[in-house]
Protein backbone atom coordinates (compact mmCIF):
# COMPACT_ATOMS: atom_id res chain seq x y z
CA UNK A 1 0.00 0.00 0.00
CA UNK A 2 1.48 3.30 -1.26
CA UNK A 3 2.50 5.65 1.95
CA UNK A 4 2.63 8.45 -0.43
CA UNK A 5 -1.23 7.89 -1.31
CA UNK A 6 -2.81 6.84 2.16
CA UNK A 7 -1.04 9.47 4.59
CA UNK A 8 -4.62 11.60 5.85
CA UNK A 9 -5.73 9.14 8.10
CA UNK A 10 -9.37 10.02 7.26
CA UNK A 11 -8.77 8.32 3.46
CA UNK A 12 -10.38 5.08 3.69
CA UNK A 13 -8.60 1.67 3.07
CA UNK A 14 -11.68 0.83 0.34
CA UNK A 15 -14.42 2.67 -1.79
CA UNK A 16 -17.84 1.90 -0.71
CA UNK A 17 -19.89 0.85 -3.14
CA UNK A 18 -23.78 2.06 -3.11
CA UNK A 19 -26.40 1.11 -5.62
CA UNK A 20 -28.84 3.21 -7.76
CA UNK A 21 -31.45 2.85 -5.52
CA UNK A 22 -29.68 3.68 -2.37
CA UNK A 23 -28.24 6.84 -4.62
CA UNK A 24 -31.88 8.22 -5.41
CA UNK A 25 -32.28 8.50 -1.50
CA UNK A 26 -29.15 10.31 -1.04
CA UNK A 27 -29.72 12.52 -4.26
CA UNK A 28 -33.46 13.34 -3.14
CA UNK A 29 -31.74 14.40 0.22
CA UNK A 30 -29.72 16.64 -1.83
CA UNK A 31 -32.99 17.99 -3.71
CA UNK A 32 -33.94 18.96 -0.03
CA UNK A 33 -31.01 20.58 1.04
CA UNK A 34 -31.20 22.57 -2.14
CA UNK A 35 -34.81 23.35 -1.98
CA UNK A 36 -34.79 24.09 1.87
CA UNK A 37 -31.00 25.82 2.49
CA UNK A 38 -31.05 23.51 5.72
CA UNK A 39 -28.55 20.80 6.43
CA UNK A 40 -25.40 19.83 4.42
CA UNK A 41 -25.03 19.18 1.03
CA UNK A 42 -24.55 15.52 -0.01
CA UNK A 43 -21.38 13.51 0.57
CA UNK A 44 -20.46 11.13 -1.46
CA UNK A 45 -16.19 10.90 -1.04
CA UNK A 46 -14.66 7.86 -1.72
CA UNK A 47 -17.77 6.24 -3.01
CA UNK A 48 -17.71 4.06 -6.01
CA UNK A 49 -20.11 5.74 -8.39
CA UNK A 50 -18.98 4.18 -11.59
CA UNK A 51 -21.22 3.83 -14.48
CA UNK A 52 -24.09 5.62 -12.47
CA UNK A 53 -27.27 7.45 -13.53
CA UNK A 54 -26.77 11.22 -12.03
CA UNK A 55 -28.55 13.35 -15.08
CA UNK A 56 -29.98 16.80 -14.47
CA UNK A 57 -29.46 16.77 -10.70
CA UNK A 58 -28.77 20.00 -8.90
CA UNK A 59 -25.58 18.44 -6.68
CA UNK A 60 -24.20 21.80 -6.03
CA UNK A 61 -21.63 21.70 -3.50
CA UNK A 62 -21.92 17.90 -3.20
CA UNK A 63 -18.36 16.36 -1.96
CA UNK A 64 -17.25 13.82 -4.35
CA UNK A 65 -13.28 14.21 -3.19
CA UNK A 66 -11.54 10.96 -4.16
CA UNK A 67 -15.00 9.21 -5.59
CA UNK A 68 -15.16 6.81 -8.72
CA UNK A 69 -17.62 7.93 -11.21
CA UNK A 70 -16.23 6.18 -13.96
CA UNK A 71 -18.80 6.19 -16.88
CA UNK A 72 -21.29 8.10 -14.84
CA UNK A 73 -23.79 10.12 -16.67
CA UNK A 74 -24.06 13.59 -15.58
CA UNK A 75 -25.43 15.16 -18.90
CA UNK A 76 -27.04 18.55 -17.98
CA UNK A 77 -25.91 18.17 -13.97
CA UNK A 78 -25.14 21.08 -12.19
CA UNK A 79 -21.66 20.44 -10.65
CA UNK A 80 -21.19 24.39 -9.69
CA UNK A 81 -18.66 24.61 -6.70
CA UNK A 82 -18.41 20.66 -6.33
CA UNK A 83 -15.57 18.85 -4.89
CA UNK A 84 -14.49 16.84 -7.06
CA UNK A 85 -10.88 16.97 -6.04
CA UNK A 86 -9.25 13.54 -6.57
CA UNK A 87 -11.84 12.07 -8.30
CA UNK A 88 -12.05 9.72 -10.75
CA UNK A 89 -14.14 10.69 -13.99
CA UNK A 90 -12.95 8.37 -16.39
CA UNK A 91 -14.97 8.15 -19.50
CA UNK A 92 -17.78 10.11 -17.87
CA UNK A 93 -20.69 12.04 -19.87
CA UNK A 94 -21.05 15.43 -18.87
CA UNK A 95 -22.82 17.14 -21.63
CA UNK A 96 -24.18 20.59 -20.99
CA UNK A 97 -23.42 19.88 -17.60
CA UNK A 98 -21.99 23.05 -14.85
CA UNK A 99 -19.15 23.10 -12.98
CA UNK A 100 -18.45 26.30 -12.53
CA UNK A 101 -16.28 26.92 -9.16
CA UNK A 102 -15.56 23.03 -8.50
CA UNK A 103 -12.55 21.78 -7.07
CA UNK A 104 -11.29 19.27 -9.83
CA UNK A 105 -7.57 19.15 -8.55
CA UNK A 106 -5.75 16.33 -9.31
CA UNK A 107 -8.94 14.73 -11.32
CA UNK A 108 -8.90 12.03 -14.12
CA UNK A 109 -11.18 13.24 -17.41
CA UNK A 110 -9.45 11.12 -19.98
CA UNK A 111 -12.14 9.76 -22.39
CA UNK A 112 -14.71 12.12 -21.19
CA UNK A 113 -17.17 14.16 -22.90
CA UNK A 114 -18.08 17.54 -21.64
CA UNK A 115 -19.35 18.83 -24.59
CA UNK A 116 -21.18 22.19 -24.06
CA UNK A 117 -20.35 21.99 -20.56
CA UNK A 118 -19.40 24.80 -18.53
CA UNK A 119 -16.49 25.27 -16.39
CA UNK A 120 -15.86 28.79 -15.52
CA UNK A 121 -13.42 29.50 -12.80
CA UNK A 122 -12.93 25.79 -12.09
CA UNK A 123 -10.19 24.91 -10.07
CA UNK A 124 -8.01 22.32 -12.05
CA UNK A 125 -4.50 22.60 -10.70
CA UNK A 126 -1.93 19.38 -9.48
CA UNK A 127 -3.52 17.82 -6.48
CA UNK A 128 -3.56 14.57 -4.54
CA UNK A 129 -5.25 11.29 -7.02
CA UNK A 130 -6.88 9.05 -5.23
CA UNK A 131 -6.06 5.59 -7.43
CA UNK A 132 -8.59 2.65 -6.60
CA UNK A 133 -8.70 -0.97 -8.34
CA UNK A 134 -12.01 -1.91 -9.68
CA UNK A 135 -12.70 -3.77 -6.64
CA UNK A 136 -12.30 -0.51 -4.47
CA UNK A 137 -8.32 -1.42 -3.21
CA UNK A 138 -6.28 1.70 -3.26
CA UNK A 139 -3.42 1.63 -5.99
CA UNK A 140 0.43 1.96 -4.67
CA UNK A 141 1.78 5.27 -6.06
CA UNK A 142 5.15 7.59 -5.47
CA UNK A 143 3.67 10.62 -5.65
CA UNK A 144 0.54 12.39 -3.81
CA UNK A 145 0.12 15.26 -6.22
CA UNK A 146 -0.13 14.88 -9.67
CA UNK A 147 -1.89 17.27 -12.93
CA UNK A 148 -5.48 16.89 -13.53
CA UNK A 149 -5.82 14.99 -16.19
CA UNK A 150 -7.97 15.52 -19.71
CA UNK A 151 -6.16 13.07 -21.84
CA UNK A 152 -8.62 12.91 -25.06
CA UNK A 153 -11.22 14.22 -23.14
CA UNK A 154 -14.07 15.90 -25.85
CA UNK A 155 -14.70 19.63 -24.60
CA UNK A 156 -16.08 20.96 -27.62
CA UNK A 157 -18.08 23.93 -27.26
CA UNK A 158 -17.20 24.48 -23.58
CA UNK A 159 -16.46 27.22 -21.09
CA UNK A 160 -13.70 27.28 -19.54
CA UNK A 161 -13.22 30.97 -18.90
CA UNK A 162 -11.23 31.78 -16.13
CA UNK A 163 -10.37 28.14 -15.17
CA UNK A 164 -6.93 27.10 -13.29
CA UNK A 165 -5.74 24.34 -15.17
CA UNK A 166 -1.83 25.28 -14.64
CA UNK A 167 0.43 22.15 -15.87
CA UNK A 168 -2.94 20.34 -16.43
CA UNK A 169 -2.40 16.98 -19.25
CA UNK A 170 -4.76 17.35 -22.04
CA UNK A 171 -2.76 15.50 -24.65
CA UNK A 172 -5.67 14.57 -28.02
CA UNK A 173 -8.09 16.62 -26.16
CA UNK A 174 -11.08 18.29 -28.70
CA UNK A 175 -11.63 22.13 -27.49
CA UNK A 176 -12.89 22.67 -30.74
CA UNK A 177 -14.81 26.12 -30.70
CA UNK A 178 -14.44 26.28 -26.72
CA UNK A 179 -14.10 29.69 -24.72
CA UNK A 180 -11.52 29.77 -22.43
CA UNK A 181 -11.26 33.72 -21.64
CA UNK A 182 -8.17 34.31 -19.58
CA UNK A 183 -7.32 30.83 -18.75
CA UNK A 184 -4.37 29.51 -16.94
CA UNK A 185 -2.94 26.79 -19.27
CA UNK A 186 0.43 27.69 -17.86
CA UNK A 187 3.07 24.72 -18.11
CA UNK A 188 0.37 22.47 -19.82
CA UNK A 189 0.76 19.54 -21.59
CA UNK A 190 -1.57 19.92 -24.81
CA UNK A 191 0.44 18.03 -27.21
CA UNK A 192 -2.07 17.23 -30.45
CA UNK A 193 -4.79 19.13 -28.94
CA UNK A 194 -7.74 20.20 -31.53
CA UNK A 195 -7.99 24.05 -30.14
CA UNK A 196 -9.75 25.05 -33.82
CA UNK A 197 -12.18 28.03 -33.52
CA UNK A 198 -11.46 28.38 -29.89
CA UNK A 199 -11.45 31.69 -28.28
CA UNK A 200 -8.37 32.14 -26.04
CA UNK A 201 -8.07 35.41 -25.56
CA UNK A 202 -6.02 36.34 -22.28
CA UNK A 203 -5.50 32.79 -22.16
CA UNK A 204 -1.62 32.25 -20.09
CA UNK A 205 -0.35 29.38 -22.56
CA UNK A 206 3.61 30.57 -20.78
CA UNK A 207 5.30 27.60 -20.92
CA UNK A 208 2.91 25.22 -22.69
CA UNK A 209 3.42 22.25 -25.00
CA UNK A 210 1.71 23.61 -27.79
CA UNK A 211 3.54 21.09 -30.16
CA UNK A 212 1.15 19.08 -33.36
CA UNK A 213 -1.97 21.37 -31.99
CA UNK A 214 -4.60 22.76 -34.44
CA UNK A 215 -5.17 26.35 -33.68
CA UNK A 216 -7.31 27.39 -37.17
CA UNK A 217 -9.49 29.91 -36.62
CA UNK A 218 -8.82 30.40 -32.87
CA UNK A 219 -8.59 33.71 -31.63
CA UNK A 220 -5.63 34.78 -29.27
CA UNK A 221 -5.83 38.06 -28.83
CA UNK A 222 -3.48 39.23 -25.23
CA UNK A 223 -2.54 35.64 -24.99
CA UNK A 224 0.77 34.86 -23.41
CA UNK A 225 3.19 32.37 -25.06
CA UNK A 226 6.44 32.72 -23.56
CA UNK A 227 8.57 29.88 -23.46
CA UNK A 228 5.84 28.01 -24.94
CA UNK A 229 6.52 24.77 -27.37
CA UNK A 230 4.94 25.65 -30.95
CA UNK A 231 6.62 22.72 -32.97
CA UNK A 232 4.15 22.45 -35.94
CA UNK A 233 1.40 24.60 -34.63
CA UNK A 234 -1.02 25.11 -37.00
CA UNK A 235 -2.14 28.71 -37.20
CA UNK A 236 -3.96 28.92 -40.03
CA UNK A 237 -6.83 31.76 -39.84
CA UNK A 238 -5.58 32.54 -36.27
CA UNK A 239 -6.06 35.50 -34.88
CA UNK A 240 -3.10 36.52 -33.26
CA UNK A 241 0.18 38.98 -33.61
CA UNK A 242 2.82 37.84 -35.01
CA UNK A 243 5.38 39.74 -32.46
CA UNK A 244 3.83 37.34 -30.05
CA UNK A 245 5.84 34.52 -31.88
CA UNK A 246 9.82 34.48 -31.98
CA UNK A 247 10.87 33.41 -34.84
CA UNK A 248 11.61 30.15 -36.12
CA UNK A 249 9.39 28.70 -33.23
CA UNK A 250 8.19 26.20 -35.66
CA UNK A 251 4.56 27.21 -36.35
CA UNK A 252 2.80 27.25 -39.61
CA UNK A 253 0.02 28.86 -41.89
CA UNK A 254 0.78 31.92 -40.38
CA UNK A 255 0.07 35.02 -43.05
CA UNK A 256 2.81 36.73 -43.81
CA UNK A 257 3.79 40.46 -45.75
CA UNK A 258 5.09 39.48 -49.19
CA UNK A 259 5.95 42.99 -50.67
CA UNK A 260 6.66 41.07 -54.37
CA UNK A 261 2.71 40.07 -54.26
CA UNK A 262 1.45 42.97 -53.41
CA UNK A 263 3.57 44.38 -56.18
CA UNK A 264 2.01 41.77 -58.58
CA UNK A 265 -1.49 41.99 -57.05
CA UNK A 266 -2.79 44.51 -60.33
CA UNK A 267 -1.59 42.25 -62.37
CA UNK A 268 -2.80 39.51 -60.67
CA UNK A 269 -6.50 40.39 -60.33
CA UNK A 270 -6.40 41.47 -64.23
CA UNK A 271 -5.79 38.06 -65.11
CA UNK A 272 -8.69 36.64 -62.72
CA UNK A 273 -10.79 38.97 -64.95
CA UNK A 274 -9.63 37.66 -67.91
CA UNK A 275 -10.30 34.04 -66.74
CA UNK A 276 -13.61 35.28 -65.89
CA UNK A 277 -14.80 36.59 -69.56
CA UNK A 278 -12.99 34.01 -70.86
CA UNK A 279 -15.12 31.35 -69.13
CA UNK A 280 -11.43 30.13 -67.74
CA UNK A 281 -10.27 29.79 -71.44
CA UNK A 282 -7.51 33.05 -70.88
CA UNK A 283 -5.49 34.18 -67.75
CA UNK A 284 -5.83 32.57 -64.21
CA UNK A 285 -8.14 32.18 -61.63
CA UNK A 286 -6.68 34.42 -58.07
CA UNK A 287 -5.81 32.07 -55.71
CA UNK A 288 -3.56 33.60 -52.66
CA UNK A 289 -3.82 31.99 -49.35
CA UNK A 290 -1.20 32.51 -46.08
CA UNK A 291 -0.68 36.22 -46.98
CA UNK A 292 -0.60 39.34 -45.04
CA UNK A 293 -2.82 41.84 -47.67
CA UNK A 294 -4.02 44.17 -44.76
CA UNK A 295 -5.15 47.63 -45.82
CA UNK A 296 -5.04 46.67 -50.07
CA UNK A 297 -8.00 47.91 -52.38
CA UNK A 298 -9.84 45.43 -54.20
CA UNK A 299 -13.29 48.09 -54.44
CA UNK A 300 -15.29 47.41 -57.68
CA UNK A 301 -12.73 44.73 -59.05
CA UNK A 302 -14.35 41.33 -60.11
CA UNK A 303 -13.04 38.77 -57.72
CA UNK A 304 -15.84 36.19 -58.17
CA UNK A 305 -14.44 32.34 -58.07
CA UNK A 306 -11.41 33.50 -56.37
CA UNK A 307 -9.53 32.07 -53.38
CA UNK A 308 -8.36 34.31 -50.35
CA UNK A 309 -8.22 31.39 -48.22
CA UNK A 310 -5.96 32.45 -44.71
CA UNK A 311 -5.50 35.94 -45.46
CA UNK A 312 -4.54 38.77 -43.35
CA UNK A 313 -7.73 41.09 -44.85
CA UNK A 314 -7.76 43.52 -42.00
CA UNK A 315 -8.88 47.18 -43.36
CA UNK A 316 -9.11 46.03 -46.54
CA UNK A 317 -11.82 47.92 -48.99
CA UNK A 318 -14.06 45.39 -51.19
CA UNK A 319 -16.39 48.38 -51.67
CA UNK A 320 -18.85 47.47 -54.48
CA UNK A 321 -17.07 44.38 -55.69
CA UNK A 322 -18.17 41.11 -57.05
CA UNK A 323 -16.83 38.79 -54.82
CA UNK A 324 -19.59 35.87 -55.92
CA UNK A 325 -18.44 32.24 -55.40
CA UNK A 326 -14.94 33.86 -53.33
CA UNK A 327 -13.69 32.03 -50.83
CA UNK A 328 -12.71 33.84 -47.57
CA UNK A 329 -12.57 31.06 -45.42
CA UNK A 330 -10.22 31.37 -42.29
CA UNK A 331 -9.83 34.75 -43.24
CA UNK A 332 -9.50 37.86 -41.17
CA UNK A 333 -11.45 40.54 -42.18
CA UNK A 334 -11.26 42.97 -39.41
CA UNK A 335 -12.29 45.94 -40.09
CA UNK A 336 -12.89 45.66 -43.50
CA UNK A 337 -15.10 47.46 -46.16
CA UNK A 338 -17.32 45.47 -47.76
CA UNK A 339 -20.54 47.41 -48.33
CA UNK A 340 -22.59 47.14 -51.62
CA UNK A 341 -20.21 43.94 -52.50
CA UNK A 342 -22.05 41.10 -54.18
CA UNK A 343 -21.18 37.82 -51.79
CA UNK A 344 -23.64 35.77 -53.24
CA UNK A 345 -23.08 32.07 -52.75
CA UNK A 346 -19.36 33.21 -50.69
CA UNK A 347 -17.55 31.29 -48.41
CA UNK A 348 -16.63 33.04 -44.73
CA UNK A 349 -16.67 30.00 -43.16
CA UNK A 350 -14.87 30.58 -39.65
CA UNK A 351 -13.79 33.82 -40.64
CA UNK A 352 -12.36 37.19 -38.35
CA UNK A 353 -14.59 39.96 -39.00
CA UNK A 354 -15.34 42.00 -36.52
CA UNK A 355 -16.26 45.52 -36.68
CA UNK A 356 -16.70 44.90 -40.31
CA UNK A 357 -18.60 47.30 -42.67
CA UNK A 358 -21.43 45.28 -44.97
CA UNK A 359 -23.82 47.48 -45.68
CA UNK A 360 -26.16 46.68 -48.72
CA UNK A 361 -24.32 43.23 -49.01
CA UNK A 362 -25.59 40.81 -51.07
CA UNK A 363 -25.41 37.25 -49.53
CA UNK A 364 -28.14 35.77 -51.35
CA UNK A 365 -28.68 31.89 -52.79
CA UNK A 366 -27.39 31.89 -56.44
CA UNK A 367 -28.88 28.55 -58.96
CA UNK A 368 -25.97 26.23 -59.44
CA UNK A 369 -24.85 25.52 -63.02
CA UNK A 370 -25.42 21.85 -63.03
CA UNK A 371 -29.34 21.67 -61.42
CA UNK A 372 -31.86 24.47 -62.20
CA UNK A 373 -33.62 23.08 -58.74
CA UNK A 374 -30.24 23.32 -56.68
CA UNK A 375 -29.30 26.77 -54.85
CA UNK A 376 -25.95 27.61 -53.56
CA UNK A 377 -26.68 29.52 -50.21
CA UNK A 378 -23.65 31.90 -48.62
CA UNK A 379 -21.38 29.98 -46.05
CA UNK A 380 -21.00 31.73 -43.03
CA UNK A 381 -20.56 29.24 -40.43
CA UNK A 382 -18.32 29.72 -37.15
CA UNK A 383 -17.96 33.82 -38.67
CA UNK A 384 -16.82 36.25 -35.83
CA UNK A 385 -19.40 39.23 -36.62
CA UNK A 386 -18.99 40.80 -33.62
CA UNK A 387 -20.00 44.80 -33.86
CA UNK A 388 -19.86 44.61 -37.95
CA UNK A 389 -23.26 45.95 -39.67
CA UNK A 390 -25.48 44.18 -42.30
CA UNK A 391 -27.78 47.05 -42.41
CA UNK A 392 -29.65 46.39 -45.39
CA UNK A 393 -28.03 43.53 -46.43
CA UNK A 394 -29.63 40.75 -48.52
CA UNK A 395 -28.92 37.33 -46.23
CA UNK A 396 -31.86 35.03 -47.54
CA UNK A 397 -30.99 31.33 -47.19
CA UNK A 398 -27.49 31.95 -45.70
CA UNK A 399 -26.02 29.06 -43.32
CA UNK A 400 -24.68 31.31 -40.49
CA UNK A 401 -24.62 28.58 -37.79
CA UNK A 402 -22.86 28.71 -34.71
CA UNK A 403 -22.07 33.00 -35.86
CA UNK A 404 -20.77 34.96 -33.51
CA UNK A 405 -23.56 38.18 -33.70
CA UNK A 406 -22.42 39.97 -30.52
CA UNK A 407 -23.08 43.59 -31.08
CA UNK A 408 -24.02 43.13 -34.65
CA UNK A 409 -26.76 45.26 -36.41
CA UNK A 410 -29.50 43.88 -38.62
CA UNK A 411 -31.29 47.04 -39.25
CA UNK A 412 -33.29 47.10 -42.90
CA UNK A 413 -31.59 43.15 -43.54
CA UNK A 414 -33.39 40.05 -45.06
CA UNK A 415 -33.03 37.18 -42.98
CA UNK A 416 -35.62 35.11 -44.11
CA UNK A 417 -34.69 31.59 -44.11
CA UNK A 418 -31.00 32.14 -43.05
CA UNK A 419 -29.98 29.39 -40.75
CA UNK A 420 -28.87 30.24 -37.63
CA UNK A 421 -28.50 27.28 -35.07
CA UNK A 422 -26.92 27.73 -32.07
CA UNK A 423 -25.75 31.67 -33.15
CA UNK A 424 -24.71 34.03 -30.38
CA UNK A 425 -26.60 37.62 -30.20
CA UNK A 426 -27.23 40.06 -27.41
CA UNK A 427 -30.90 41.24 -26.99
CA UNK A 428 -30.43 44.38 -29.84
CA UNK A 429 -28.97 42.01 -32.48
CA UNK A 430 -32.03 39.52 -31.42
CA UNK A 431 -34.29 41.82 -31.71
CA UNK A 432 -33.37 43.22 -34.99
CA UNK A 433 -32.61 39.33 -36.43
CA UNK A 434 -36.25 38.53 -35.43
CA UNK A 435 -37.36 41.91 -37.18
CA UNK A 436 -35.40 40.63 -40.45
CA UNK A 437 -37.19 37.44 -40.43
CA UNK A 438 -34.50 35.41 -38.73
CA UNK A 439 -35.28 32.33 -36.68
CA UNK A 440 -34.52 33.38 -33.45
CA UNK A 441 -35.65 30.64 -31.75
CA UNK A 442 -32.56 28.61 -32.75
CA UNK A 443 -29.97 31.58 -31.46
CA UNK A 444 -28.44 31.65 -28.20
CA UNK A 445 -28.33 34.59 -26.11
CA UNK A 446 -24.89 35.96 -24.90
CA UNK A 447 -23.79 36.13 -21.20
Amino acid sequence: MGAGLLRNASTPQKLTRIDQSTLNTVLAAQADYIAKGRGMPADLSFHDLSGMDLCGRDLTSVNFIGANLTDATLNGTKLCGARLKGATLRLARLEAADLSNADLRGASLQGSVLTDARLRFADMREGIYYRFQENGEPVSQNSDVVPTEMIAATLCHADLSGAKISKGRAMQANLQDSVLHDTLLDGADLRGANFEGADLEGTDLAHADLTDVSLRGAVLRHTQLGGATLKNTDFAGCVIDNSQLAAGAGTKNLPIRSEKTLAELPALIARHEEWLKSNGALGHRLELSNLDLSGCHFEHVDLSGARLINCKLTAADFTGAKLRLVDFSLSNLERANLQKTDLRAAILKRVFCRNANLKNANFAQVGAQSSSDRNIAANLQYGRFQESDFSNCNLTGANMTRCNLTGTIFTGANLAGAQLLNAIACEDAYTQIEAAGGVVSEIRLAD
